[in-house]
């Protein structure tokens, strides 16, 4: 039995890390302080299903 993620659960945790290194991270801070939702980021998010 093999508890190992497959390529592609790999290739999803890669794309989904980035997205939330560029996407993300940077306006977290910004959108914590006014209390928004970043709907913008969901739509964007969305691409990826």
């Amino acid at each position: 039995m093999e508890f190992g993620f497959s390529k592609e659960q790999v290739l999803l945790r890669d794309l989904y890390r980035k997205f939330a290194e560029t996407e993300v991270k940077p306006l977290a801070e910004e959108l914590d302080e006014e209390e928004r939702f970043p709907v913008e980021t969901v739509k964007k998010l969305a691409r990826y299903g």
